[in-house]
């Protein structure tokens, strides 16, 4: 396992903007529109959170709400035109600096996994909590592509491994219970990915613009039976279903954002 130290965090760029915030009430509405285009069923609902720290869901705290937080750390562009291996972060420092002293923190999200844990490259299925004393108890994995019959590798990330490289979209918040949006549902009619569907919908209604050179749409996911990754799309159409919570961010921090920019790699 390589030793390779993550960047100093207080040397990173932080750059943040306050994002409308409409009410779970209308969003509800909004999205029951949006969705019902394409798929057959749909429900949305504004509901208490389930307490997503069973075993059925599998984070690492119970809800999403306390100062709800979107994340984007580095980008696609430190993949070209050669690897950028020195961007190597540290999450609990990044996490703790984005949402100040004091006070227990859940991460979750998609990014590229600590390659020198693994010492090749590999994706980050990230899901940890920092409590008020900066303790992590980590629900993260990684995911790769091994052997000749390139069958998926998925690894736990110990306590003690808070690093992820090049990229990183997190949703962070204080792990609170409080209501969310619950949506389901079955069977696609049209040619969009749930989350495609879901944010070119919003853009349409909101039209919001940050212009933080941001990745719009990055989803990671594991299963308990050994399969994990990047969410691109569902190949059964016909009987595919999906259950999702959402919560509202208040604001998005921008880390480490590249100077020369590009949009490969941005779906």
């Amino acid at each position: 396992m390589s030793t390779a130290k993550a960047l100093n965090t207080n040397e990173l760029i932080f750059e943040e903007k306050c994002l409308h915030k409409p009410p779970l009430e209308e969003l509800q509405e909004v999205l029951q529109s949006i969705l019902t285009k394409n798929f057959a069923n749909v429900t949305v609902k504004v509901a208490e959170c389930p307490n997503l720290k069973t075993s059925e869901y599998g984070l690492m705290d119970v809800g999403l709400g306390g100062c709800p937080t979107l994340l984007e750390l580095g980008g696609a562009p430190y993949l070209l035109p050669t690897v950028q291996k020195d961007k190597l972060y540290d999450i609990k420092d990044i996490c703790r600096k984005c949402m100040g002293e004091g006070g227990k923190i859940l991460a979750v999200g998609a990014g590229a996994g600590p390659y020198p844990l693994r010492n090749t490259n590999c994706e980050g299925i990230f899901n940890l909590s920092i409590s008020a004393q900066d303790e992590i108890e980590n629900g993260s994995y990684t995911a790769k592509v091994t052997g000749l019959q390139e069958d998926c590798l998925l690894e736990p990330i110990p306590d003690t491994e808070t690093r992820c490289a090049l990229l990183l979209n997190l949703y962070v918040c204080r792990g609170e219970p409080g209501p969310v949006l619950k949506i389901t549902c079955k069977k696609r009619t049209g040619h969009m990915n749930f989350i495609e569907c879901i944010r070119k919908g919003l853009y349409e209604k909101y039209q919001d613009k940050c212009d933080l050179d941001l990745r719009l749409q990055h989803f990671h996911s594991f299963s308990r039976a050994n399969w994990g990754g990047h969410y691109h799309y569902d190949t059964t159409p016909d009987t595919v279903e999906y259950e999702a919570y959402f919560h509202v961010a208040e604001r998005i921090v921008r880390v480490d954002k590249p100077k020369t920019t590009h949009k490969f790699g941005r779906d």
